[in-house]
């Protein structure tokens, strides 16, 4: 997925008054006051970024370099540090935002003022935008929407997105079989016949001579099902390192401690001209959300959340305007239903410190290591076990 991350890094603008702030003797808490500024790696502006905030996001300094003066830097726990003059004091902490989504149909739609038609036009979007709203029941039941920074949208001229439902699985103790549609198992052993939706999982037992796959119950045609399997560990990594393995081939992603298998779910990477590329990498930037978009292929994202970049322009990230996992439709990224996301996002290192927007590892800081191939599955056995109803 080729993308402009639009969490730009306004390092000259200052927040009104912050130059004149009078600080307390650390430890004290702050906000960032511009719109986006760099943590640095010490205090000194030379010094690598390690970590972005973003206007509001609240830190705890517990230290100043030379002076808690403004034209000072703010140590941030041994995590970095930031310039005292792009802090202010902490404002009230405001309440959890829940947000929609949607995309913007045929036509494009106006940014209103106002929850009026009659309000002024702020702005004009493109169709096929995918923008992000507050979760206002009240106000979607007068047919509008709102914008997290200000303005209307009229709820017609977007089709809100339903996110996917898919969870992975959680400590594996097997291959598994992920149903990719609707399978009728047919009845076996005196029990009924089941019939198992899209997204559920059984046990992977085996192959049967005629190529399909055996789960509890029966078997089902090899196309029906994407197959995960625990693999080894890359050559030369740290003992009980995280590490997550993409198979190309199956849509699958595993997760792993050390040689421990520990989580399994179906994913989206790049589709037939946009492939994500194989190779080892590691995790070069943790965000906890950023709008993506690309001219060339026509996209616009607003608030993609629980991004893992392991490439400049590829990584895992929550996905809510698909449901078509296990199947190859990116521009290249690895995309993960929300819940999936979720969890990766808080098990992968880094730690992001609280109140962060990003962080960047660097020197010797741990970070997660991915493994992306088109290995396709390798049961543990050395050939299929026999299906016995084939001799019959």
């Amino acid at each position: 997925m080729r993308f402009l991350l639009l969490a730009l890094v306004l390092a000259g603008r200052t927040a009104a008054g912050a130059a004149g702030e009078t600080w307390p003797e650390p430890p004290f808490e702050a906000e960032l006051g511009v719109a986006s500024a760099y943590v640095r790696e010490g205090p000194n502006g030379q010094t690598t970024p390690v970590g972005l905030l973003v206007e509001g996001d609240r830190v705890r300094v517990t230290g100043c370099e030379p002076s808690c003066a403004a034209e000072g830097w703010a140590l941030l726990g041994g995590d970095g540090a930031i310039r005292l003059r792009h802090l202010r004091p902490p404002g009230p902490v405001p309440p959890p935002e829940r947000h929609l989504h949607g995309t913007v149909r045929r036509g494009g739609a106006p940014v209103h003022a106002a929850p009026d038609e009659a309000s002024e036009v702020l702005s004009e979007v493109p169709a096929r935008w995918v923008l992000s709203f507050l979760e206002r029941p009240e106000l979607l039941e007068r047919e509008w929407l709102a914008r997290p920074r200000g303005g209307f949208v009229r709820a017609s001229r977007v089709r809100l997105e339903r996110p996917s439902t898919l969870s992975g699985e959680r400590d594996p103790g097997g291959p598994i079989a992920f149903f990719r549609r609707k399978v009728r198992l047919p009845a076996s052993d005196g029990e009924a016949p089941r019939t198992l939706g899209r997204y559920a999982r059984l046990p992977a037992l085996g192959m049967d001579a005629a190529g399909r796959v055996r789960v509890e119950g029966g078997a089902v045609e090899r196309s029906a099902v994407r197959l995960a399997f625990a693999r080894p560990p890359p050559p030369r990594l740290p003992s009980g390192t995280r590490w997550v393995h993409v198979d190309l081939a199956e849509q699958v992603l595993t997760a792993y401690e050390g040689e421990r298998w520990v989580y399994a779910t179906l994913v989206s990477t790049g589709s037939a001209g946009r492939e994500t590329l194989p190779g080892r990498f590691r995790v070069i930037q943790k965000l906890r959300h950023g709008d993506m978009c690309s001219r060339a292929w026509g996209y616009h994202v607003e608030e993609v959340p629980d991004v893992l970049y392991f490439r400049e322009d590829q990584g895992f990230h929550g996905t809510f305007w698909h449901d078509a996992f296990g199947a190859p439709v990116s521009h290249g990224c690895v995309n993960l239903a929300p819940a999936d996301a979720a969890w990766l996002f808080a098990w992968a290192p880094p730690r992001l410190p609280d109140g962060w927007h990003a962080v960047m590892p660097h020197r010797g800081q741990e970070s997660l290591w991915v493994v992306v191939e088109r290995s396709g599955p390798a049961w543990p056995t050395a050939r299929p076990e026999p299906d016995p109803s084939a001799a019959r």
